[in-house]
C-alpha cells in the first residue's frame, strides 16, 4: 500500500485525476481508511460499491488492465478503442451507483470546505445565489466560486445534489414550504 500511496500522491500533485472504487469491507479496515483519508486530502476520490463490480485501472482512456482471473492473480492490458469504450462506461456506471463516504470523518479528521458556514447554511435553505450574495454583501461571482468549491467537495454532480447533501450535513429541519425568501422569492425544501 506505501507503494501505491507514494504513486497516487505522484500523480494527484501533477493533477491527474484518481478515482477509486472499493468494497464495503473498506470502511472497516483501519489502515484503508487512513490510506483513502491521506489521499481525499491530496484530492483523490474514493466510493464504495455493495456490489461486484470489475476490478480494472484506466489510464486516459487510453488503456486499462484488468484482472483476467477470479483470484486477481493474471491481469490483461487492453488498448483497443472499442473494448477500452467499454470498460469506462463499466467504470462510469458503477461510480454512478456507489456511494460516497467521508473518509476523513471515518478516520477522526475535520472536514474544512473553506466556505463560509453561512453560505452553506443560506444554499441548504434554498436560496438563490442572487439572494446568498445579497445577504452576505457579496458578488455573485464570489458566491458562484463558493458553489463551485462545495460542489467539488461534496462530490456533487448538480445543485440540486448539493443542496440535499448541504441540508443532511447541516441537521436543519426542512423549511415550511412557501416561507419568504430574502427579496420576496419563495424557500422551498429540498
Amino acid at each position: 500500500m506505501q507503494q501505491t500511496r507514494v504513486r497516487s500522491l505522484g500523480f494527484l500533485a501533477n493533477g491527474i485525476e484518481l478515482r477509486s472504487i472499493y468494497q464495503p469491507g473498506a470502511v472497516a479496515d483501519p489502515a484503508t481508511v487512513a490510506y483513502a483519508a491521506e489521499l481525499t486530502d491530496a484530492g483523490e476520490r474514493f466510493r464504495v460499491l455493495d456490489e461486484p463490480f470489475r476490478r480494472m485501472v484506466i489510464f486516459d482512456r487510453r488503456a486499462a488492465v484488468v484482472s483476467a482471473s477470479p483470484d486477481d492473480r493474471q491481469a490483461v492490458l487492453v488498448e483497443d478503442p472499442a473494448v477500452l469504450t467499454t470498460l469506462v462506461a463499466l467504470f462510469e456506471r458503477d461510480w454512478a451507483r456507489a456511494e460516497q463516504v467521508d473518509w476523513l470523518a471515518l478516520d477522526g479528521r475535520s472536514r474544512e470546505s473553506g466556505v463560509p458556514p453561512e453560505l452553506t447554511g443560506l444554499l441548504a435553505a434554498g436560496l438563490t445565489q442572487r439572494a446568498i450574495a445579497s445577504r452576505l454583501g457579496l458578488s455573485e461571482r464570489t458566491v458562484a466560486g463558493h458553489i463551485a468549491r462545495l460542489r467539488e467537495f461534496y462530490d456533487a454532480e448538480t445543485l440540486f445534489q448539493l443542496g440535499w447533501q448541504l441540508r443532511g450535513a447541516s441537521g436543519r429541519a426542512p423549511h415550511r414550504r412557501g416561507d419568504p425568501g430574502v427579496d420576496g422569492q419563495e424557500e422551498w425544501d429540498l
